[in-house]
């Protein structure tokens, strides 16, 4: 303080003019300082209210979608619970009433059984004349063939009650296998948002740190030109955020409708699994092979050349199942995403009851070289673009669009990584500048 003094008394000394520029010249570093420190405390307070709002939505996001989940878990069990145990009680009363009504019948048998050994008892006692003896021998007769075949009724009524009790078994079987296919899929789809949530955190961790990494030391000189840069980088910084915001609800969005399709491609599975399993279908698989054998007849009537191999079992899946992504699902039974040699041969005898031998007329054995006409990639395995390249003109022809799964409205947008993002804003400020 005294050099400065001293040096402006001198100054004052020499020409009082430079004493006033020295002066101003100081003020306006001292408003220029004070401008940059209440500009770097807005941005610090700016970035720490950035990141407990984004902590706290995170948070907000994730409580909501567990607890839509537990609710929706809960009332699918409850649902399901309930409607298991009305279908078991009216099955019990049902079995308990033909029980009954089979045990009354048959005491009513075995009264009547015995009151006609006792009349024929007392007629042998008695020892009545030839005419009698041979009417109540008659009557005798026609008693005991009624009697037989109201044993056969019951018998009847028997097994069919049996053959019912089989069937609500494998019914209540299948019911607890869809339960856990359910359940599976719920947690490979919790898992994939936890590592969705785990990629965004990385994400903004890494923004984070780049932030980090560019913001000014606080005890660094400050020019105009460096506090332009740091107004420049804070609204940069905004509109990064506001990007980020906007790109975070879409992917909401996406997610939202990535669940509602997955969930009536589910139903839609589900449903086609059970006319499968009911054998609603075998009308729709026989009027695919008649015009198979139809168009067959076509061709030998004209000369040309028919459909062979893949392509005949094509047609009839897409008269079956109307659009490859059906067939894909109908044939994933365990739904790992891939179907493979053996998965391939048990649906189409069993769930779809197709003898495909017989469909493609291909030499024996037609397993493998019919799998290997679906696997163009050669992977071992099928996954829905195999359906979809297979044969596209026969589903183009004989398919059924839109059904029974609807194809989304709009193009879902490719998810862009936190890298990507931090190269785009990074090109987009050097621009600005």
């Amino acid at each position: 303080m005294t050099s400065l003094a001293s040096i402006d008394a001198a100054t004052a000394a020499v020409d009082p003019a430079v004493a006033r520029l020295c002066g101003d010249l100081r003020k306006a570093l001292a408003q220029a300082d004070h401008r940059r420190n209440q500009a770097q405390d807005r941005l610090r307070t700016f970035e720490a209210e950035a990141e407990a709002d984004e902590v706290e939505l995170v948070e907000r996001l994730r409580s909501e979608r567990a607890e839509l989940s537990a609710l929706r878990d809960r009332r699918r069990s409850q649902a399901e619970s309930e409607l298991r145990n009305k279908k078991i009680r009216s099955e019990i009363r049902e079995v308990e009433s033909e029980r009954d009504a089979m045990e009354r019948a048959a005491g009513a048998l075995q009264n009547e059984v015995t009151q006609v050994r006792a009349q024929a008892q007392a007629a042998a006692a008695l020892r009545p004349d030839p005419d009698a003896l041979a009417a109540e021998a008659a009557s005798f007769d026609a008693v005991e063939q009624s009697l037989r075949s109201e044993a056969a009724a019951l018998r009847s009524a028997l097994s069919f009650c049996e053959r019912r009790h089989q069937d609500n078994q494998r019914e209540q079987a299948r019911a607890a296998e869809a339960l856990r296919r359910h359940e599976e899929a719920q947690l490979e789809e919790r898992q994939e948002l936890e590592e969705a949530e785990d990629r965004l955190r990385i994400g903004r961790a890494c923004v984070a740190d780049a932030l980090a990494m560019r913001r000014p030391p606080a005890d660094s000189g400050c020019s105009p030109r460096m506090l332009q840069d740091a107004a420049s980088q804070v609204t940069a910084r905004k509109e990064a955020c506001k990007r980020a915001q906007a790109e975070l609800e879409e992917l909401h969005e996406e997610c939202g409708h990535l669940l509602r399709l997955n969930g009536a491609a589910e139903a839609r599975v589900e449903e086609l699994e059970q006319r499968l399993g009911e054998g609603g279908l075998k009308a729709t698989a026989d009027r695919a092979i008649a015009l198979l054998k139809k168009l067959d007849q076509d061709a030998r009537r004209k000369g040309v050349e028919g459909l062979k191999g893949a392509s005949r079992l094509v047609l009839v899946l897409a008269q079956i199942c109307g659009v490859p992504r059906m067939a894909y699902l109908a044939l994933d039974s365990n739904r790992s995403g891939r179907v493979s040699m053996c998965e391939f041969d048990s649906g189409l005898r069993l769930r779809f009851g197709l003898d495909y031998e017989a469909i493609t007329g291909m030499d024996k054995p037609v397993l493998r070289p019919l799998f290997k006409e679906f696997d163009l990639k050669k992977r071992g395995y099928l996954a829905e673009d195999d359906f979809t390249h297979c044969c596209p003109e026969i589903w183009a022809e004989y398919g059924r669009e839109a059904w029974p799964v609807s194809v989304p409205e709009r193009p879902l947008a490719t998810p862009v990584s936190p890298a990507e993002r931090g190269a785009r804003q990074q090109s987009q400020q050097q621009r600005k500048r």
